[in-house]
């Protein structure tokens, strides 16, 4: 979440106001709307594509009990304690 933070932080404004000043006055609500639409769209579409986490920390049963029940495709942690490679197989795809 902090790097879509990020890169919303970072775009947003430009991209808002390059639309913005391309269409006329009497136009500027439907572009605000499209503008709006797209950027929530390519936000969900970014984090239910990549649904990759990454620790900087071992995993233990517990933090695996916890991110088994959470959309996780791809999962990237120093090591995994005794227990938690058992919770975490039971997840499909992972």
């Amino acid at each position: 979440m902090t790097l879509t933070g990020l890169g919303m932080a970072l775009t947003v404004a430009p991209l808002t106001t390059t639309v913005l000043a391309a269409v006329s006055a009497a136009d500027a609500g439907v572009a605000s709307g499209v503008n709006n639409t797209a950027a929530r769209v390519g936000t969900l579409l970014a984090v239910a594509v990549v649904g990759v986490v990454a620790l900087n920390r071992p995993v233990d049963r517990t933090l695996a009990e916890r991110l088994h029940q959470q959309f996780i495709e791809v999962l990237i942690a120093p090591a995994y304690e005794e227990g938690a490679l058992e919770v975490l197989q039971q997840k499909e795809a992972i």
